[in-house]
C-alpha cells in the first residue's frame, strides 16, 4: 500500500509562544489504514489535524497528503483540496444549527462537485445516498430527518457530523475526539458504524483522542509524545 500521508521534519508554533506545539520528525500513514493518534489535552492533536487538512500552516517541514504538498497549495486551492478529498469530523461537530440532518449532510457535496459525482456513481440520487448513510448510522427516524439539528441529542448530532464527513467517499477521514461526549456503550457502537462505512468507502481514517481504551480497536496507534521525543533526541 502507498502512503496517503507523509510528514517530515514538521514544526509548528503558535505566534507568541516560545516552544513548538508540534515537532515531528517522521510520520507515514498508508492508504486504507485506521490510525489512532493519542495525546493528552493540549498536546497538539487538533493542531495536527488542522495541518493535515490545510486549515493551519506549518512553520517548516513537509506535509504531503495524497501526493500533494499542502504548503505549496494556494489558500483557495487548499480549500478545494480539503472539500474534495478530506472528510472532517470536528470535536464540536460544526453543524449548521438551523439546517436539518439531510441539509447538513448534503453540504459536503455542495462544496465539492467531485464528491457529488462519486455519490451519483453509486446511488440513484444524492438524497438516496444521504438517507442510506443516515440509516446505516442509525438515524432513520423520519420524524427527525427534517427538523433542525439543534433538536437532536449529542449522540445523534455526532452521527450527522460523521455522515457529512463520509458522504462522497473522500480518501481521508479525520476525526477529532468525536466520542468524548459519549458513554462507553454508545462510543463502541459509533466506532463500529464508523469503521464499517470507512471500509465500504475504501477511506483512510486518522482518529485523535486522549482515550487510551480505544487504541486496541485500530490498525495502529501513534503517541504524539513519542513523535515529539523522537525529534528531540535527534543529534
Amino acid at each position: 500500500m502507498s502512503d496517503i500521508i507523509t510528514i517530515q521534519n514538521l514544526r509548528f508554533r503558535w505566534p507568541g509562544n516560545s516552544v513548538d506545539t508540534l515537532s515531528i520528525e517522521m510520520l507515514n500513514i498508508k492508504a486504507g489504514e485506521k490510525v489512532f493518534i493519542r495525546g493528552a489535552s493540549g498536546a497538539g492533536k487538533t493542531t495536527l489535524l488542522n495541518l493535515l487538512s490545510g486549515v493551519a500552516e506549518a512553520n517548516s517541514g513537509l506535509i504531503s497528503v495524497l501526493g500533494h504538498e499542502i504548503k505549496r497549495l494556494r489558500p483557495a486551492a487548499r480549500d478545494h483540496f480539503r472539500a474534495q478529498h478530506i472528510g472532517y469530523i470536528f470535536q464540536a461537530f460544526n453543524l449548521i444549527p438551523y439546517l436539518t440532518m439531510v441539509q447538513n449532510v448534503a453540504l459536503a457535496c455542495h462544496f465539492s462537485k467531485e464528491r457529488k459525482q462519486r455519490v451519483l456513481k453509486r446511488a440513484t440520487s444524492l438524497d438516496a445516498e444521504i438517507h442510506r448513510l443516515l440509516d446505516h448510522l442509525e438515524l432513520n427516524d423520519e420524524r427527525l430527518l427534517h427538523k433542525p439539528v439543534t433538536t437532536l441529542s449529542i449522540g445523534q448530532q455526532q452521527r450527522v457530523a460523521a455522515a457529512r464527513a463520509l458522504i462522497g467517499q473522500p480518501e481521508l477521514i479525520i476525526a477529532d475526539e468525536p466520542t468524548s461526549a459519549l458513554d462507553s456503550d454508545r462510543r463502541q457502537r459509533f466506532l463500529e458504524l464508523l469503521f464499517q462505512e470507512v471500509e465500504n468507502c475504501g477511506s483512510t481514517l486518522v482518529f485523535v483522542s486522549h482515550d487510551a481504551s480505544l487504541e486496541k480497536l485500530f490498525d495502529r496507534s501513534v503517541r504524539l509524545s513519542e513523535l515529539k521525543q523522537a525529534r528531540e533526541l535527534q543529534p
